[in-house]
């Protein structure tokens, strides 16, 4: 009883100081009962900004909304992840592709080092190997689950080929149907598969349990 009472105390003396603190995080959004939380928002918005070389200054509220929409379709994707057919990607592979990411900027020519470049932006680059993660284990579902279903035709290569490819290479360098014709049917794959992926969200998302407390958006609390 005493126990009991103790507890109570403690709570009692803590919610004045809870309530005169900052609130460091807020609810945003669940999705089946996962949560969503501001600074998950936050860091989308620190990785979206430092992968379009924007400032965190630039970002409207149509972005903030973007990016806890992006969240909660990864959620979703997150969810069809676990699957006996699913194999997630090695380590060996995130570490090349930010090792890639590392050279790219390199090559660039920044003013900013990348450790100053991460810190300007408000970003870590463990965070940068999470968003890779996610991004090739997303990439890998995608292509498991749309790619079997996708059919591209030859008279639909034929078509690209003469009203996109051909209108816009120059005269010395043609190039012929059965040359190209390997790349502009995984361009047309790789279109279809955007198609795909859009109705596939848009029914995960039926199918899904999502909340979002009212009048909540991805901007930051005031």
């Amino acid at each position: 009883m005493l126990r009991r009472f103790a507890i109570l105390a403690l709570l009692l003396l803590a919610s004045p100081l809870l309530r005169a603190g900052e609130i460091l995080d807020r609810l945003v959004a669940t999705v089946n009962g996962h949560a969503l939380l501001q600074s998950d928002v936050d860091e989308e918005l620190s990785y979206e900004c430092f992968a379009s070389n924007r400032t965190l200054q630039d970002l409207t509220t149509s972005d903030r909304n973007s990016a806890l929409d992006r969240l909660i379709d990864q959620e979703l994707l997150q969810e069809q992840m676990h699957t006996a057919d699913f194999r997630r990607v090695k380590q060996g592979e995130v570490d090349k592709a930010l090792e890639s990411l590392k050279a790219d900027y390199s090559k660039k020519g920044a003013n900013d080092s990348w450790a100053g470049t991460l810190t300007s932006h408000g970003i870590t680059e463990s965070t940068i190997r999470g968003r890779i993660e996610t991004e090739l284990n997303q990439l890998h579902l995608i292509e498991l689950r749309l790619r079997p279903s996708i059919q591209i035709d030859s008279e639909a290569v034929k078509t690209y080929y003469r009203e996109q490819l051909l209108p816009k290479v120059p005269p010395r360098q043609h190039i012929s149907l059965e040359e190209a014709t390997p790349t502009i049917r995984e361009v047309l794959v790789q279109q279809k598969m955007n198609e795909s992926l859009e109705s596939w969200l848009q029914v995960l998302r039926s199918q899904a349990q999502i909340q979002r407390p009212v009048g909540v958006t991805g901007d930051k609390a005031q």
